[in-house]
């Protein structure tokens, strides 16, 4: 059975991974965690969905000057059907996204990267809390 400090360092993993990305305090762990999650993500051949999470929430906090630039890359690396990363979007979220190419704003990314993480909150995430590499880096912590 696991123990009640086993679980509350669970319970803090997930939290500083997807809850507290922002928080001055948990910036060490959370990169440490990251790698971690993206190693997970690697081995299961899933890493891109990480990959346009991150690059969703660069671009979002972008300068507008840079947005244009961002957005193009953001669709050619990850929205495009041919796309090296392609992340995993339903028909209509791409084609909204493809819509608003040519003059994109600070939330264009919003809806698809929401769908994104509910895709590794729901999938990819609870299998990462049940794997090795999740338990020796909760020991770790």
């Amino acid at each position: 059975m696991w123990s009640e400090l086993l679980v509350t360092r669970l319970f803090l993993l997930t939290e500083t991974l997807f809850d507290s990305c922002h928080s001055v305090g948990s910036f060490a762990f959370l990169s440490g965690g990251l790698h971690v999650f993206r190693g997970f993500l690697r081995s299961e051949f899933s890493e891109e969905n990480l990959e346009f999470w991150l690059a969703c929430e660069d671009y979002g906090v972008s300068r507008s000057n840079l947005q244009k630039t961002k957005a193009s890359s953001i669709y050619s690396q990850f929205i495009n059907p041919d796309a090296p990363k392609e992340v995993n979007l339903d028909a209509e979220t791409r084609e909204a996204l493809l819509s608003v190419m040519d003059s994109p704003c600070a939330d264009t990314f919003k809806e698809a990267q929401q769908k994104i993480y509910n895709l590794m909150a729901k999938d990819s995430f609870p299998r990462f809390l049940r794997s090795h590499q999740c338990i020796e880096a909760i020991k770790a912590f």
